[in-house]
């Protein structure tokens, strides 16, 4: 060895390395071991000559060559970074790598780089390689083959791990052990006795190798973090040149193991469900008729069934079902047809009940009736629904049979080193196409490389196992994997990916299901709470359109019982009809819902569509349909009869499957219940208004009476006065005076008068008839409300003459038309105009206002007189209620004229006017509508004649 002080110059000489070295290096070389020189840039600076027979050529043209290029190209990458690191990483490096030699022998060798620092024996070396030839090694794993290249890549493949024993020594492991157990390649080849296996399982299966029974063994299995974990264990001895090497394949049952548990869990869920569903009993019996499973509330019924029935159901908790039923009984019949591969139903009576029962074989994946299933309702769409469930369980466990996974391994530098693609790999590139090529260059969306790249980073740092999942777009279909991620070493991440979209699928069918009878449950709430015939309608409608996923449908209600007419006005439709197509489509006796009317039963069609372009469907209401249900609904009654139809029609393919075609049929069997309800709600609420409006009409024609009656009592007191007064006149001036013949006449006609007026409110306002006419507003006519008002003015000049007051009427010559009854609106403005004149007093003024605006008329009476207290204002048109004062506490009156008046103007659609000042006047009236000039003749009012037969005609 040379010391720092030592000038001789290496370059120019040959390496002359010292006796006791160059012993030990030709030692080494005859176990093919070599001993080689390189510096910083991989170039080779020294070797013994032995190394000419691994590479196939001389040393001098080795010296001086690129020690790099030797090696495969997956290993050029490994052994240049780590020459080009150099004494940063003091720690030797040792790999198992291929050769890539120019006579094309591709040799295995164990490369080990050990960095010098000082005093190497070569100039300018800054690593010291051991060169190992593993030939012989390689060559002991293989079988008897000719192609040991291929049986090489066989032997990395596969899933299973492998390893090769003999002696107790490992001589070969493949990728897959390594990634089982943890372990890399170069720690466990030459190991003895590596507890990878508990050791009972170990000597079990030699046992088993010597007897040469070539059997499975689950066992446990430990990594090289002592974790312990289920696998499967299978030996065969292989005969290799004399000499038995024994060939052990590892299979991880982890994924096994949480497969069944997960089965037990839904098993375990079902049976749950089964035991929690309402009015129903599930039995489970052998071809023995021996009870597996018998559980239901309805188990607790048949406690209370006859002593004889109820005697065989309270012993039996577990047993046989002869124990029940007489070995006649039908039952037991329907049972062992069951058994025979029959699935029969029939009807038995327990205790008063009528139980439904199905018995339904379940048949084995050979075809075979191992298990048979007894299942007791008292509803039918209930039955429907475990059998569905049925159906499901069974779908899921068939997609639970294949859990397809891709393993990869990323380093540091986030390169491939290890890719297994799986059945169905998240990644497009074949294996060759990803080894070497980065995480980001492969073809992954961002978001996922994002998801690797974090996880991967919480790995390394945890040392847990990190999972996560994710979805990617594969040929147009979403797909889902589940991911996970386990450190390896310091630098390297080993993940596995598997495609979890049948697991998700078969979740996605199960939340489907159990939403289902969810709807199913809150349907039977929604219908039981609302009976409103839209409501129901819109929601039977919305239900199964959602339920089916289709996107048009309608819901058509009969007229009757007795027809099969529809009533098209009140139809309920979502999507493109038109009532003429739904019209035509019942007509065509090819249609759909004409063959669902006439079979009486729910169809669905699904069309052919050979061309997207030329869709023609004619038993379809919408030209464009790809799939159609229609569903008759019957009554539950003994007359059944069609109470209305349920369409439902889809324009895409593969939407409407016999699941949900069921699911349709049991929310329509509870739609036609409530259907029916709904009707015979909507009748009796029909009837009841009908009831009510005679109960209003009723009352309104006794207030009417009521009203006229008043009416009567008060208008005929004035006339009955002026008579009186003048007979005790005539009484008086007849024996004394001789009355002259004019003054004679005049009370003469006063008196006959006064008799004409009290006929005509008897005749006219008494008569029942005439107030039913009123009640019916068959008595309103079109008038001229200025004659009428004209001519009560004229006929109270008398009465304020007499207290010499001022009467003055203001109003234009123009007609103002208004529609009501006359009679009633004459009393309404003689009542007015007399109160004026009452509760003013002598020389007083009293001013009759009437005008028009084109929309109402507004009349009204103006006087001087007496007031009301503002105190009894409020209660003035009370019926009897008069206004009291010291001025008013002489005048008569009974207190009904404003009440009536009030009356008739609110009965006619008018208001009342009122104001008045105590001690100033008051000014009373109303507002009616006013109509157009009619065209043709209306009433006149002009003299009392007119108006008398109005009265009495």
């Amino acid at each position: 060895h040379s010391n720092g002080d030592d000038n001789t110059d290496h370059k120019n000489m040959s390496p002359d390395p010292a006796p006791d070295f160059a012993n030990s290096q030709a030692a080494l070389s005859v176990v093919g071991i070599n001993i080689l020189w390189v510096d910083g840039n991989g170039i080779l600076l020294s070797a013994d000559e032995s190394l000419e027979a691994i590479l196939g050529e001389p040393q001098e043209n080795l010296l001086g060559s690129s020690f790099v290029h030797w090696f495969m190209p997956e290993w050029q990458t490994v052994i240049a970074t780590r020459i080009a690191i150099g004494h940063a990483d003091p720690t030797p490096a040792r790999h198992t790598c291929q050769l890539q030699l120019t006579d094309g022998r591709q040799p295995w060798v164990l490369v080990a780089l050990i960095p010098v620092r000082a005093n190497a024996p070569v100039e300018e070396a800054v690593f010291q390689v051991i060169l190992q030839d593993l030939t012989w090694q390689r060559r002991a794993v293989y079988t008897h083959t000719t192609d040991a290249t291929r049986y090489r890549d066989l032997f990395e493949a596969t899933t299973d791990a492998i390893a090769v024993e003999h002696n107790n020594r490992i001589l070969d492991v493949n990728p897959a052990f390594e990634h089982l157990f943890g372990y890399s390649h170069d720690e466990v080849v030459g190991k003895e006795q590596l507890a990878y296996i508990a050791k009972e399982a170990h000597f079990a299966l030699r046992q088993h190798l010597q007897t040469h029974h070539n059997l499975p063994l689950e066992t446990v299995g430990i990594n090289k973090q002592g974790t312990r974990f289920p696998i499967e264990v299978q030996g065969k001895v292989i005969d290799y040149q004399g000499d038995n090497v024994i060939y052990v394949t590892i299979r991880d049952l982890r994924e096994k193991k949480a497969a069944e548990r997960a089965i037990r869990e839904r098993d375990q869920m079902y049976r749950t469900l089964v035991g929690n569903m309402p009015n129903s009993a599930v039995c489970l019996f052998d071809p023995e008729l021996n009870i597996l499973l018998l559980d239901g509330d309805l188990i607790i019924r048949m406690l209370d069934a006859p002593p004889e029935v109820r005697a065989g159901w309270e012993t039996v908790t577990h047993g046989s079902l002869s124990a029940i039923f007489p070995p006649n009984h039908e039952f037991i019949l329907q049972s062992q047809q069951t058994l025979a591969g029959e699935h029969v139903r029939n009807e038995y009576e327990f205790g008063g009940r009528i139980i439904l029962i199905d018995t339904v074989p379940i048949e084995a994946e050979d075809g075979e009736v191992r298990v048979a299933m007894a299942l007791a309702r008292d509803v039918t769409a209930q039955r429907q629904a475990d059998m569905q469930l049925a159906a499901s369980e069974r779908h899921m466990r068939a997609l639970l049979s294949a859990l397809p996974d891709t393993l990869f391994v990323l380093n540091e530098q986030d390169v491939f080193t290890t890719y297994h693609p799986g059945n169905e790999s998240i990644l497009a590139a074949q294996a060759d196409n990803v080894l070497g090529e980065t995480v980001y260059t492969v073809g992954l969306p961002d978001e996922i490389v994002s998801e690797i790249m974090m996880y991967r980073q919480l790995a390394l740092e945890s040392r847990d196992t990190q999972a996560f999942q994710c979805g990617l777009d594969i040929d147009g279909e979403l797909q889902h994997f589940d991911a996970r991620m386990v450190a390896l070493s310091d630098t390297d991440v080993l993940t596995l990916i598997r495609n979890i979209t049948p697991l998700k699928r078969i979740s996605d069918e199960l939340a489907d299901h159990l939403q289902r009878i969810t709807t199913l449950r809150q349907i039977d709430e929604e219908f039981t709470q609302k009976l409103g015939l839209p409501y129901v309608m819109t929601m039977g409608l919305d239900t199964t359109m959602r339920q089916a996923y289709a996107n048009h449908g309608f819901i058509l209600r009969t007229l009757d019982s007795e027809s099969q007419t529809f009533d098209f006005s009140t139809i309920e439709i979502a999507g493109g009809y038109r009532a003429k197509d739904i019209e035509a489509a019942l007509a065509d006796k090819k249609s759909l819902l004409s063959q669902a009317i006439r079979s009486e039963r729910a169809l669905m069609r699904v069309y052919e569509q050979p061309d997207a372009h030329s869709i023609n469907n004619e038993e379809a209401v919408l030209a464009d349909t790809c799939e159609q249900i229609v569903v008759p609904l019957y009554s539950t009654e003994k007359d059944r009869h069609l109470l209305g139809l349920l369409n439902l029609e889809t324009d895409r393919p593969d939407r409407f499957t016999a699941e949900r075609f069921n699911f349709v049929q049991l929310v329509s069997s509870r739609l036609a219940v409530t259907l029916e309800n709904a009707s015979l709600y909507k009748q009796t609420e029909e009837q009841l208004e009908q009831l009510r409006e005679l109960y209003e009409k009723v009352t309104k024609l006794e207030q009417l009476k009521t009203d006229m009656i008043r009416i009567a009592s008060h208008d005929l007191k004035n006339p009955l006065m002026g008579l009186d007064g003048n007979l005790q006149l005539l009484a008086v001036d007849l024996p004394t005076v001789d009355l002259p013949y004019e003054s004679l006449t005049v009370r003469l006609e006063d008196m006959q008068k006064a008799v004409r007026k009290m006929r005509e409110i008897v005749t006219g306002i008494l008569s029942l008839e005439h107030i039913e006419q009123m009640a019916q507003n068959s008595t309103e006519k079109v008038f001229n409300l200025t004659d009428m008002v004209r001519e009560s003015a004229r006929d109270h000049q008398t009465d304020a003459h007499a207290k010499q007051q001022i009467l003055v009427t203001k109003m234009g010559d123009s007609p103002l038309y208004i529609k009501a009854d006359a009679v009633q609106l004459k009393e309404a403005i003689t009542n007015l105009i007399g109160n004026a004149i009452k509760y003013t007093p002598d020389e007083g003024r009293v001013t009759v206002n009437l005008s028009g605006d084109g929309d109402a008329v507004t009349f009204t009476v103006v006087d001087n007189g007496y007031g009301v207290p503002e105190a009894q204002q409020k209660r003035l048109f009370e019926p009897f209620f008069r206004a009291r004062s010291e001025k008013t506490k002489g005048i008569e009156g009974t207190g009904l004229g404003l009440h009536l008046v009030k009356n008739i103007i609110e009965r006619h659609g008018g208001e009342m006017i009122f104001h008045s000042v105590y001690g100033e006047g008051s000014t009373f009236g109303f507002r009616l509508p006013q109509i157009a000039q009619p065209n043709k003749d209306v009433d006149d009012f002009d003299d009392l004649n007119s108006m008398r037969s109005m009265l009495v005609g």
